[in-house]
């Protein structure tokens, strides 16, 4: 079987299951099914974008703010890109 067959049948295949062909942003990967829930494609994007940040260092982080009303400790840090994440991390309890 040569190339162009092979290109031929996966062209046919994503035609016929709803995905898109080749998609040079997602670095040639095959990216996600056109008819996935638009909230939950949102939502995988997110994680995808703070796994990709977990080996790397923040170029700013905002002091620890606690919030008494949820006994949480807040955090806030700036990434390389630009990207602002911000999120709630339970306060450690005095009795440790």
């Amino acid at each position: 079987m040569d190339r162009g067959s092979i290109r031929d049948g996966l062209d046919r295949l994503n035609w016929a299951t709803g995905l898109s062909s080749l998609n040079s942003a997602h670095g040639g990967q095959q990216s996600m099914w056109g008819g996935m829930d638009p909230a939950l494609r949102r939502e995988l994007n997110v994680i995808r974008k703070l796994v990709g940040l977990r080996y790397q260092t923040p170029v700013r982080e905002w002091p620890l703010t606690f919030v008494e009303s949820v006994n949480a400790l807040f955090v806030v840090r700036e990434w390389p890109d630009g990207t602002i994440t911000a999120y709630t991390i339970p306060a450690p309890s005095a009795s440790r």
